[in-house]
């Protein structure tokens, strides 16, 4: 059996007021309501703690579904005010799946790409730059395509 990374809540919480520095805190649990018990009674992390100790609240700003890992991801980009809807940020919306798999669909071209750079080869095995390698339809194309692109290239210069 294959044991993932345990699935559970990042959330961002928000203080009323900073202290010192901090204006927020982000944290990563698998039960988010026993989490945030503990931190209205001043236990867990530190700056929790003294939050609570200089009496300033705090509310649940925002929550993301993921692992330790999506929470070390944001923690290392730093900037919570900007992922916090209390701070007048709106996180977008999530893209729709056929956005997703356009994407996906995307990636997987440009790889294909990368790779037929590194090493062109067509059906049969030979390298794309060897003599005889390309059909005269290969050609023909190929020829289209850097036409097509020329006129393209030239409608993109007399607009600027």
């Amino acid at each position: 059996m294959k044991r993932g990374k345990p699935k559970g809540t990042v959330y961002l919480l928000h203080f009323d007021r900073p202290y010192e520095h901090a204006k927020h805190y982000l944290g990563w649990t698998s039960d988010l309501e026993s989490r945030l018990a503990e931190h209205r009674d001043g236990r867990g992390a530190r700056l929790m703690t003294v939050v609570k100790n200089a009496g300033i609240g705090f509310s649940l700003a925002r929550t993301w579904e993921g692992t330790r890992t999506r929470e070390r991801q944001l923690k290392r980009m730093g900037g919570a005010s900007r992922r916090c809807p209390l701070c007048g940020v709106h996180p977008r919306k999530e893209p729709a799946p056929e956005v997703e798999e356009a994407g996906r669909v995307i990636a997987q071209a440009r790889r294909d790409i990368t790779a037929r750079r590194a090493d062109p080869r067509d059906e049969q095995g030979r390298r794309i730059g060897d003599p005889g390698a390309q059909s005269s339809e290969d050609i023909e194309r190929m020829c289209r395509d850097i036409e097509a692109r020329r006129a393209a290239h030239g409608r993109r210069e007399r607009t600027r």
